[in-house]
């Protein structure tokens, strides 16, 4: 029985280092961009993994996810509307970006808690 009490300690013990040295970013994490919302407040957002294929973003400085309904690309003045789900919701704050390169982001939508 000791045996056994040793061993799961010891593995405990050796688990514990690899959880604690993984990358808390990972390695398809998005760059930070910060948005300018028409509630007043700024977000440093991070849409997570590239692989993120949701409307969603982390609202990094604070508790919040924000849920986009609507995303215009503008690039050159012309307006590209990469979804639109917005029709019929109220209360939704629009917030805008820039990705630099000339292309900035108006995007529409709320944030809700984590």
């Amino acid at each position: 029985m000791r045996q056994i009490m040793l061993l799961v300690a010891l593995t405990a013990v050796l688990a514990v280092p690899a959880v604690a040295s993984a990358d808390p970013n990972g390695p398809n994490v998005q760059p930070y961009l910060t948005i300018h919302c028409s509630n007043g407040q700024s977000y440093l957002m991070n849409g997570g993994t590239a692989t993120n294929q949701s409307h969603e973003a982390f609202a990094v400085n604070s508790t919040s996810i924000f849920v986009s309904q609507s995303f215009v690309f503008t690039v050159d003045g012309q307006n590209f509307v990469a979804y639109d789900n917005a029709s019929g919701l109220k209360n939704l704050i629009t917030c805008t970006g820039d990705f630099g390169g000339g292309v900035t982001f108006t995007t529409t939508g709320f944030l809700t808690p984590r």
